[in-house]
């Protein structure tokens, strides 16, 4: 970064709390906050990735097939959305920083290297977060995470690459958000503002 500072990004699984921690986290450290998910699609549509296409795949290779197709590109959307938001904090989706191909995986872990990145789960009891996580994305988009008998929840939370990835693990069941990005904030070696880590439990 500009300032000397290294760019923050958030990975993690689906429903982990990271787009409720970017604003927290844009006003702790007055910096722009990016959800990767927001932006993403023009990237995708660069490689040929976009959502029109997926949904042609999905009817003819499944959903299993059509996310691993999709997953093709979601390195250019990493290294894209880095280049153009370079001041900003990045949340990444779940599927950007965990991959079936390791080639994948390794763009990506060379592209966050010069980065902070903090890893976002419910709890440290990987077996409780699976579940946590499991019933929020039941609740709010109706979708187990489950494609053709591969568990993808699972394996944003216990897979090797997520953790190998992270500089600092945060966990937020029965934090408040302000309180997650000060340990995050902390980490980074940034002062906290007076006032901050007041508000409502993480989800």
């Amino acid at each position: 970064m500009a300032d000397g500072v290294r760019q923050l990004v958030l990975i993690g699984p689906v429903c982990a709390g990271k787009s409720t921690l970017l604003p927290v986290l844009s006003r702790l450290l007055d910096r722009r906050a990016v959800d990767l998910d927001d932006v993403a699609e023009p990237y995708y549509e660069e490689v040929g990735r976009g959502r029109e296409a997926l949904h042609e795949i999905g009817a003819a290779r499944g959903d299993l097939g059509a996310y691993l197709w999709w997953q093709e590109g979601h390195p250019h959307a990493v290294r894209r959305v880095l280049a153009d938001h370079p001041t900003a904090i990045v949340a990444l989706g779940a599927g950007h920083s965990c991959y079936e191909d390791e080639a994948l995986f390794d763009e990506v872990r060379v592209l966050l290297e010069p980065c902070a990145v903090a890893l976002v789960l419910p709890s440290a009891d990987l077996d409780e977060s699976v579940a946590v996580l499991r019933a929020r994305s039941l609740a709010e988009r109706e979708m187990d995470w489950v494609m053709d008998s591969v568990d993808l929840i699972d394996r944003w939370v216990r897979g090797a690459q997520n953790h190998s990835l992270a500089d600092v693990t945060v966990f937020t069941d029965g934090r408040t958000p302000e309180e997650v990005a000060i340990e995050i904030v902390r980490y980074l070696g940034e002062p906290v503002r007076p006032g901050a880590g007041r508000g409502e439990p993480a989800p």
